[in-house]
């Protein structure tokens, strides 16, 4: 059984390469500094990791960082904050303390998931669409270990704070929260008087693109779209789209399924929202090795300069 107490349960982290060995078998990468980057990212520049839901990736969660993530110690809560506040707490040590390897605890999740898997599949798709870009991505696995919850909850923030004073510049001890709480009320107002963001919710495929001549590329999906039956065919041509940026979906790079249907209604009957979806995620490569898919650089490259 994996290691749970009050709804709490302790996933470790591991950490591999993209690229298989001869027998197809992960390969072990210590590049924890790019996990421990993505955090850092995350937190100053703003939803750079997203925590969508891993079977609808059209759901997307909001996170917020209860301290200031440092050497790969952080602390979150993800779920919906609207009304009842379900969210889960995700505490993620990748230097311990105490010598555990790197692991992420979840706390409290049944407020808002009813099963800690599909926050873990959460957790790791979201550092996986980041650490796509260096050929990396983790795993996470129950822990077996019979160890009780407070421990790894202790050695999360013994860790933290052997971290912080490292940094005596990020540590709210030297600041305090009497400092920083002015700043948070100001842009609190700030945030309150803004007009609101406009929310895509339109099923038209053309308010989706925001790359090229929106016009030529609809016509261009017909002409390789049109009259096929294969999902892996139907959606080739849309993913190498999202793979260059094309569409834009609040805040993921993809075209939603239901303005897919839209623009193609003949290939509903054909095509599962989750089919759709499942090939559109960027960190699974369907199309890697894909002839087809390279072709597709030549037939769109006019179209996208524009």
């Amino acid at each position: 059984m994996a290691n749970q107490s009050n709804k709490s349960i302790v996933y470790k982290i591991r950490l591999i390469r993209k690229e298989r060995d001869l027998f197809n078998d992960p390969v072990t990468s210590n590049n924890w500094d790019k996990v421990k980057k993505a955090l850092e990212e995350d937190f100053e520049k703003d939803n750079n990791l997203i925590f969508a839901h891993p079977k609808n990736t059209t759901i997307i969660y909001e996170r917020h960082y209860m301290r200031i993530p440092i050497n790969g110690n952080a602390v979150l809560t993800v779920g919906r904050f609207d009304g009842d506040n379900d969210y889960a707490t995700v505490r993620i040590t990748i230097e311990s303390i105490e010598g555990f390897e790197p692991y992420v605890v979840f706390e409290d999740y049944s407020h808002a998931f009813s099963k800690p898997d599909t926050l873990a599949d959460m957790v790791k798709q979201a550092f996986n669409w980041v650490l796509e870009a260096y050929n990396l991505e983790v795993m996470l696995d129950t822990c077996e270990q019979d160890v009780d919850i407070k421990i790894w909850l202790d050695d999360n923030w013994r860790s933290f704070k052997k971290e912080i004073r490292k940094c005596p510049e990020k540590s709210m001890a030297r600041h305090g929260f009497e400092e920083a709480y002015p700043l948070i009320k100001k842009k609190k107002a700030k945030e309150t008087n803004k007009p609101k963001k406009k929310i895509i919710k339109s099923d038209n495929i053309m308010d989706y693109i925001v790359k090229g001549d929106k016009v030529q590329i609809v016509r261009l999906l017909h002409e390789l779209i049109d009259g096929l039956t294969a999902v892996k065919d139907i959606v080739r041509p849309i993913r190498f789209l999202c793979d260059n940026f094309v569409f834009k979906d609040n805040k993921t790079y993809r075209l939603p399924y239901k303005a897919f249907i839209k623009e193609f209604p003949h290939l509903e009957e054909h095509i599962s929202e989750s089919a759709y979806n499942g090939r559109l995620l960027s960190y699974k490569q369907p199309y890697r090795n894909s002839v087809k898919y390279k072709n597709l650089e030549k037939i769109f490259n006019s179209v996208l300069e524009s």
